[in-house]
């Protein structure tokens, strides 16, 4: 059987396997005595085995060096298989994580990447439950201190992936994280790994998804005409962008349930309150799948720009056209709908509205 560039085929055999150097082979000993392993690449599913006794077995001939996710019982392992001329062994500890044994050249850099990755997590997880907590407790200061903490582990980790990147330049590892993370960060750190990354390694066929994302997102940086929406206000009258006429236009994707967004508000509020009669309008554009806290939220704030919801949440179209991957996210747009800026936060929207409106 071939699929996605793999031969495979199932060993019966789960004890005493004969690996011939045509098959890479991946076994288990698993703590759970039954169930199912799922093999896949991205959303594709390539093979759905049995658990027995806690052992699987399978092999996997890839034609170029492949990655694969492993999925037992529904449980996604945290790392990619990377399969080249290697076999793999997978065995769950006690804790019920899974380690993934063998491997070449390419899951040892797989294992460089996470040691990363987790050192970086760790350092993060205060901040984390910090901004959780006082997003709850609606701390202002504790929510502004802890983003601009977590805005510099960000930083950080756009440089410790670009220097992977570097290191790793003609690697599938390279382009795989550089896939999954593809969303996070701004168009200029993707641009500096799209350009430490091999054409090699971008021909393949994740390179080339990651290529046309790139592409993409291209298309919503500074300087670019955004595309139009449509969408309700809480009273049912539909608003356009294109239809909405200002010298300077916000855009602020947000929802009741975001302590940071709520959080912005008052200065939002008070650039509208001064700004309003010179050519400013805001389009607020809410997260929500529930009118009720949509609206008390708009209530409980205040809130005097245009409001308007899909309810979808984050399934909402016009967040996927706009790539919103986090919020609060606000773009601030010239009068024909061009991009003056993105991701402004306090008093950086005030310096930019006051130079387009002085």
């Amino acid at each position: 059987m071939k699929i996605q560039g793999f031969k495979i085929g199932m060993i019966l055999c789960l004890s005493a396997c004969c690996f011939s150097c045509s098959r890479h082979n991946v076994t288990g000993d698993l703590l759970v005595q039954k169930g199912q392993v799922t093999v896949l690449q991205g959303s594709d599913t390539l093979l759905q085995i049995p658990i027995k006794n806690g052992q699987f077995a399978f092999s996997l001939t890839p034609e170029t060096a492949q990655y694969a996710t492993l999925m037992i019982n529904g449980e996604a392992l945290a790392s990619p298989l990377f399969i080249e001329q290697a076999d793999f062994h997978i065995v769950q500890q006690a804790d019920s994580s899974f380690t993934i044994e063998g491997g070449g050249e390419l899951q040892s850099q797989e294992r460089e990447f996470a040691a990363l990755a987790q050192a970086w997590y760790q350092k993060g997880e205060e901040f984390r439950t910090d901004l959780r907590r006082a997003g709850e407790e609606h701390d202002i200061a504790g929510i502004m201190h802890c983003r601009a903490e977590l805005q510099l582990l960000d930083e950080e980790w756009q440089e410790i992936e670009k220097n992977f990147v570097a290191a790793h330049p003609n690697s599938l590892v390279s382009v795989y994280h550089v896939f999954q993370n593809r969303t996070m960060g701004t168009y200029d750190n993707l641009k500096a790994k799209m350009e430490l990354l091999s054409q090699d390694v971008l021909s393949t066929g994740l390179g080339k998804k990651l290529s046309a994302f790139y592409e993409m997102k291209g298309q919503l940086e500074v300087g670019s005409t955004v595309p139009d929406f449509e969408l309700k206000t809480p009273e049912g009258k539909t608003v356009s962008l294109y239809g909405t006429k200002a010298k300077v236009k916000i855009l602020d994707f947000w929802a009741s349930w975001c302590g940071p967004c709520r959080a912005e508000s008052p200065n939002l509020k008070a650039v509208y309150e001064e700004y309003k009669d010179k050519g400013l309008e805001i389009i607020g554009i809410s997260l929500d799948n529930k009118r009720d806290a949509w609206l008390k939220a708009i209530e409980e704030d205040q809130l005097p720009w245009v409001q308007v919801s899909s309810l979808m949440g984050r399934a909402c179209p016009v967040v996927k056209l706009y790539r919103v991957n986090g919020i609060p996210d606000i773009f601030i747009l010239d009068a024909n709908n061009r991009i003056i800026a993105k991701k402004a936060r306090g008093e950086q929207i005030r310096a930019i509205v006051s130079e387009r409106l002085q």
